[in-house]
């Protein structure tokens, strides 16, 4: 095995007594570890990571998407995991799928509504905390760190800011929310460094 690295790092290596927790957002890391620092555990600190998440870098992960679980229990060595992809709707069957025209061979586009499944994130991270969490907090103790950041607000990110805003741009949804006063600190994210609610 190669231990050779192009770059040398400057950084120190995470040195830990009683949990860590690493995430892309210093935020939603805080998040995080104010729930351990709580009496929770690592399922219940990533639910309340995503949650915060969900709210600083909605341009990456967010409830209208899916998730997924993979929880290691020290206690019994047992690896479980949690397919948290969201479902077709309930009368989206294979024989109305046909009455469409539609096959494997001849699927709808990419780009059809026909394709949108229910959002499966909210569901596995009920999940996750009801197999998996420490019992210790509830889910509304769990995501309130995501709920505080939202409602409070907080500073924009530099390497969310660019995405925030090119993603933005291409949303037609977003159209009727463009002329509200104090649009760039209250709908979308600002430049970078700018609190954003």
């Amino acid at each position: 095995m190669n231990t050779e690295f192009t770059f040398n790092s400057r950084r120190s290596p995470v040195v830990c007594l009683h949990g860590c927790v690493a995430t892309s957002q210093p935020l939603a890391s805080t998040v995080g570890l104010d729930i351990l620092k709580r009496g929770g555990n690592a399922a219940d600190a990533a639910v309340a990571i995503a949650a915060a998440l969900a709210v600083t870098e909605p341009c990456s992960t967010g409830l209208g998407g899916d998730a997924f679980c993979l929880f290691y229990s020290a206690d019994t060595g047992e690896i479980r995991g949690i397919n948290g992809s969201g479902r077709s709707a309930q009368a989206q069957t294979l024989d109305f799928m046909e009455s469409r025209g539609f096959s494997a061979q001849s699927p709808p586009s990419v780009f059809d509504a026909l394709n949108v499944t229910v959002p499966g994130a909210p569901a596995c991270w009920c999940d996750t905390k009801e197999l998996f969490g420490s019992q210790k907090l509830s889910l509304p103790e769990t995501l309130s760190g995501a709920v505080e950041l939202a409602e409070l607000g907080f500073p924009v990110a530099e390497v969310t800011h660019p995405e925030v805003d090119k993603y933005s741009k291409t949303q037609l949804w977003l159209e009727p929310l463009r002329n509200l006063e104090n649009m760039e600190t209250r709908v979308l994210p600002g430049q970078s460094g700018q609190s954003h609610r």
